[in-house]
């Protein structure tokens, strides 16, 4: 799901330049920026739910996961 969301965020922010049209670039600039605030939200998570499996600190299962 990481590698999907990070692939229609980067095509976001390539296609900004390619618009004139400024109503349109503020939209594909705030796509971008959610889709970046849902990356990190869904890796909190893991590392979270991670955390409470395991018993290891949320940095511990963050340094484990990349």
């Amino acid at each position: 799901m990481q590698k999907a969301l990070q692939e229609i965020r980067d095509h976001l922010r390539e296609d900004i330049e390619k618009v004139d049209e400024p109503q349109l670039r503020a939209m594909f600039e705030t796509s971008a920026e959610v889709l970046g605030g849902l990356m990190a939200s869904s890796k909190a998570t893991v590392i979270m739910q991670t955390s409470a499996t395991t018993g290891r600190s949320g940095r511990a299962n963050a340094a484990a996961l990349g």
